[in-house]
C-alpha cells in the first residue's frame, strides 16, 4: 500500500507483433487489474514494452546486424476505477503502444520489431497521488544512488531539492556521501536563487 509496483511479464516465444502480444495477454491483464482494484478501490496505471530493434547494414560487402532496445511507454498515466473501464483503458494503452513503435520505425534508418521482450505494467494506488503535496514527505521503500528525500518543517523541501539537482556533481566528489542528506550541505546555495515567488502552505 503506498506504492507504485511493477508487473513484467517476459514473452519466452518469439514474438515481433505488438498487437499480437496484447491479444495473447489481454485476459491475464484484465485479470491483473481487477484484482488490484479489489485491493486498492481505485488504480493509476501505465504500460511499457520492451523491443529489441534491428536493422541491416552493408558494411565492405557484408551485411551486418545491427541491435537496439527501444522501451515504448505510454504517456500519461491512466486512472482506473472500475473493473468496466478496464477493456477501454487497455486499448487506449495498446493503441499509443503501437504508435510509438510506428514512429519510431518510421522516424528512423530502417529499424525494424526483431523481437518483443516484455510487457510492464506499472500500478499503484490512486489515493497515493491525491493525497501527496508538495510540502508532504514519503519515506522512501528503498535505499539508491543519487535520491534526496529531505524531511523538514519549514516547507523548504522544494528549495533543498532545486539545489540539489543543480548542484549535485559540484559536491558528489568533494563530500562523504552520507553529509549530501544534511540540509546544511545544500543551503549554500540558497542565495543564488530566487525563490521569493514560490509560495509555502
Amino acid at each position: 500500500m503506498g506504492t507504485m509496483r511493477t508487473f513484467i511479464h517476459y514473452i519466452e516465444e518469439r514474438q515481433t507483433d505488438i498487437i499480437k502480444v496484447f491479444t495473447l495477454l489481454r485476459d491475464p491483464i484484465i485479470k491483473l487489474l481487477s484484482e488490484l482494484l479489489k485491493v486498492y478501490v481505485s488504480l493509476r496505471l501505465s504500460i511499457q514494452i520492451v523491443v529489441l530493434m534491428q536493422r541491416d547494414e552493408l558494411n565492405d560487402s557484408n551485411i551486418e546486424h545491427v541491435e537496439r532496445w527501444a522501451y515504448f511507454k505510454t504517456t500519461r498515466l491512466r486512472d482506473l476505477y472500475s473493473d468496466g473501464e478496464i477493456p477501454a483503458i487497455l486499448t487506449s494503452c495498446i493503441d499509443e503502444l503501437e504508435q510509438k513503435k510506428n514512429e519510431f520505425v518510421e522516424g528512423s534508418s530502417n529499424w525494424y520489431v526483431k523481437a518483443i521482450d516484455s510487457v510492464e505494467i506499472k500500478a499503484g494506488e490512486l489515493q497515493l497521488f491525491k493525497t501527496a503535496k508538495a510540502n508532504g514527505w514519503l519515506k522512501m521503500p528503498f535505499l539508491k544512488k543519487g535520491l534526496v528525500n529531505f524531511k523538514n518543517t519549514d516547507n523548504r523541501c522544494f528549495m533543498y531539492c532545486i539545489c540539489a539537482g543543480l548542484h549535485w556533481e559540484d559536491l558528489v566528489g568533494s563530500v562523504q556521501r552520507h553529509k549530501l542528506s544534511y540540509h546544511k550541505t545544500w543551503e549554500q546555495f540558497f542565495h543564488l536563487y530566487d525563490f521569493s515567488d514560490v509560495e509555502k502552505e
